[in-house]
């Protein structure tokens, strides 16, 4: 069995002390890029991916997931949803075998609408938390213009 070996010291534990800073992130629409995509099973049974993405004005504060189900019973359901990230991240003119390959995934900019939800922290409080209320089309981000956060045009961070 491994060992930590991280040379804990519990004199220097505060039960009460905040884990980490916390960063709310304001409702509205923001530009998201891909970090990460895993795929996982959700609490139904059902294949998912968590996709990872990480607000362009907050990407050393905080990360969202959203999470893309295969709905084996809904194949129309599962197709919209499919649609819609591939039209978000700008990726419907991509070759099928690249849309498929999620790793060509990570690093695509797009846009979300994020909103505040009441949960149960891990620390037992309740408290707002943001999530991803849907992902914007390409037409909705060219609208939104400079509603949203930044526009891609305006990036210089290399990927």
């Amino acid at each position: 069995m491994p060992k930590l070996g991280w040379n804990y010291d519990p004199s220097k534990y505060k039960k009460d002390a905040p884990t980490t800073e916390y960063v709310l992130i304001p409702e509205g629409l923001h530009q998201v890029r891909i970090i990460k995509v895993e795929v996982m099973q959700a609490k139904s049974g059902k294949e998912m991916l968590a996709i990872r993405m990480v607000p362009l004005d907050y990407q050393e504060k905080t990360a969202l997931t959203y999470f893309l189900v295969k709905d084996y019973e809904n194949s129309d359901r599962t197709n919209q949803n499919v649609g819609r990230m591939f039209d978000c991240f700008d990726m419907m003119n991509w070759s099928s075998d690249a849309r498929d390959d999620t790793d060509h995934w990570l690093g695509c900019w797009g846009g979300v609408e994020i909103i505040h939800k009441e949960r149960e922290g891990k620390d037992g409080r309740k408290r707002l938390f943001a999530e991803i209320k849907r992902l914007l089309t390409q037409e909705e981000q060219i609208k939104a213009g400079s509603n949203i956060t930044i526009s891609k045009e305006d990036l210089e961070i290399p990927i």
